[in-house]
């Protein structure tokens, strides 16, 4: 435990850099940078506070008034001064295929909304730093507010002070430009380098009748592959490329190592692969962003104990069709408990992947279709309730000399509790070869 809060401690330190500040205050006046000693952690759409003690995350509270500009998430700190909401939308489509100008002169009904009261507020004069665009508002009644928005890339970022006094108002500014942006580009790589160290053994291996590769439909002796994603089209600055997933293969095609990646570009979790004792086997990591350490306490009860394998989390057994294809997988723990039942079905250019409990119970279902080429087309997601619902269209711009795509358009529709978004962004794959 020691080891991992050092290890983590580490990551805060490193990952917290900062790119710039802010720059002007509140009507344009200009103010020397303070010498910071706190700073926020912004994970996609969330701020997180890494010193715990000096406000209290009291609640998330609803967006609904930004919900028809996209998805995001609202965060509500409390001290004995000030209320200070922080959060941010992540435009979709077609918020964010509108120009600028609407989206800017939607701020003053939006902000209207969010208050949900009558109060009169005024517009501060706007400000550029660091490619971003920063607009203003504060109120004119006695429960004072300050209200900020920072566009950036197609994200709103939104900063809500709301307090009695000035010194209430002062102290949520402050805290307001304590927050660091950071590259994901350039903090990923630490973040994924300083995730698990560990590895399984490799030999002696087992055949598999279908490889991970050929799973996934790669051609020749790859040995990783790793596919970043841009947003388009992009409301302010530039477009950064985030990474959406990041795979290495062994020259058999078996995968060694992959990790998760939520859509703003972050890593969440990391799964290394091996054999142990002619089982195909994993482990796996979660790659944690909350500097706040939880101790999670289990009651024993009367539950009978196994004790675990400590060489892996995971083992897998495979049966595969008269055409060496997977048609189900079974996942068992350390303690070789059933955990998950993966069952799929072929048809013509159609692969159906249902996951179920170890009871049998469907839990989600995955669809995918297939052009001649055995290129994706097509991909959709739902859960058993078939109530919320991800689809994505691939359209192909390029391919490399062994025939694996490296360039494509997705579009990405997501349903959820009947609310319909839609984000569009080209995805480029960059796949590194063992030599022959």
């Amino acid at each position: 435990m020691k080891n991992r809060i050092q290890i983590l401690l580490i990551a805060v330190l490193i990952t917290f850099s900062v790119v710039s500040s802010f720059g002007q205050i509140l009507g344009g006046n200009s103010q020397k940078p303070e010498k910071k000693t706190k700073t926020f952690e912004h994970i996609g759409c969330g701020f997180r506070f890494p010193y715990p003690g000096k406000l209290t995350l009291s609640t998330s509270i609803s967006y609904s008034p930004y919900k028809e500009f996209g998805d995001g998430k609202i965060n509500r700190f409390t001290s004995n001064l000030a209320t200070s909401d922080i959060g941010c939308i992540e435009l979709d489509d077609p918020p964010r295929k509108m120009k600028k100008d609407e989206l800017i002169a939607s701020l003053n009904s939006m902000t209207k909304s969010y208050l949900s009261d009558s109060s009169d507020f005024i517009s501060l004069p706007s400000t550029i730093a660091g490619g971003r665009e920063i607009y203003e508002f504060k109120t004119k009644t006695d429960t004072l507010r300050r209200i900020k928005y920072i566009l950036e890339g197609n994200r709103v970022l939104i900063f809500l002070a709301s307090a009695s006094s000035i010194r209430g108002i002062e102290e949520s500014l402050k805290i307001f430009n304590l927050v660091e942006h950071f590259s994901v580009g350039e903090t990923v790589e630490k973040r994924m380098k300083m995730a698990t160290q560990k590895s399984l053994p490799q030999s002696p291996t087992i055949e598999l009748k279908q490889t991970d590769a050929a799973h996934n439909n790669l051609k020749g002796l790859v040995k990783s592959v790793r596919v970043e994603a841009v947003d388009v089209p992009i409301l302010v600055g530039k477009a950064e490329r985030r990474i959406r997933s990041d795979e290495i293969y062994d020259r058999f095609g078996n995968l060694l190592k992959d990790f998760w990646f939520q859509d703003a570009g972050y890593p969440t979790s990391v799964t290394i692969y091996g054999f142990v004792d002619g089982n195909r086997v994993s482990d796996s990591e979660d790659i944690d962003y909350d500097t706040t350490f939880r101790i999670s306490v289990v009651e024993q009860g009367n539950v009978k104990s196994f004790p675990s394998d400590p060489k892996y989390k995971d083992r897998y057994e495979y049966k595969y069709d008269d055409s060496k294809r997977i048609i189900e997988r079974k996942r068992y723990d350390n303690q070789d408990e059933l955990r998950a039942i993966y069952k799929i079905t072929y048809e013509n250019d159609l692969m159906e992947e249902k996951r179920l409990d170890a009871s049998g119970k469907l839990i989600s279902t995955q669809r995918r279709n297939f052009d001649s080429d055995g290129n994706e087309i097509k991909y959709e997601f739902w859960w058993y309730e078939n109530t919320d619902k991800e689809v994505e269209t691939y359209e192909y711009k390029k391919f490399d000399a062994a025939g694996n795509w490296a360039e494509r358009r997705v579009v990405k529709t997501i349903i959820n509790r009947g609310l319909m978004r839609t984000k569009t962004s080209n995805e480029f794959r960059k796949i590194i070869y063992y030599s022959k």
